[in-house]
């Protein structure tokens, strides 16, 4: 959280074992994004992403292709996937504001000011090092603009998550 960079169109974006991520267990994912068009989509494009090296634990949020947001935290032991919310209308043309915030046994995720799911149970892990903006959205990224992205390295609480994501 800071100061705001511009950058040119190279997407994906990954940034690889990042000491600032060292040990983290709780936090907060927001983007705010404008889609152009959702329709002929036939992936699951993940907007932003969490997750460490060997790629089996990670916390996302995603566009389905059943033109709904969904999060979702996945842990590397046993495989088992510990939190997933998903929105509840469907999604088209237009600007979202989103977050994910994330602790041990809370789960939340926010669209356009509103809570659209919890989970109250599940753990988290310190092995997260790296971070992806649009990872697999190959099929994705001509309809859609990424306004802002943040990664805060605390779960924020439901008021200012709710303040956050009001557009």
């Amino acid at each position: 959280h800071g100061a705001a960079v511009s950058r040119s169109a190279d997407f994906p974006v990954k940034i690889s074992n990042s000491s600032d991520l060292s040990g983290i267990s709780e936090g907060t994912m927001f983007v705010e994004i404008t889609l152009n068009e959702i329709s002929g989509q036939t992936n699951n494009p993940v907007l932003f992403t969490l997750k460490d090296a060997s790629n089996a634990s990670q916390s996302y949020i995603q566009l389905r292709s059943t033109g709904k947001f969904q999060s979702v935290y996945n842990l590397a032991v046993g495989g088992v996937q510990t939190s997933i919310a998903q929105s509840d209308g469907s999604i088209s043309a237009g600007t979202y504001k989103i977050a994910f915030a994330f602790d041990s046994n809370d789960f939340v995720m926010y669209v356009n000011g509103s809570s659209v799911g919890t989970e109250t149970s599940g753990s988290t892990t310190t092995d997260l090092d790296e971070i992806y903006l649009g990872y697999y959205t190959e099929n994705f990224t001509p309809s859609a603009k990424f306004k802002q992205v943040a990664l805060f390295k605390e779960r924020l609480t439901n008021e200012e998550l709710a303040t956050l994501t009001t557009l």
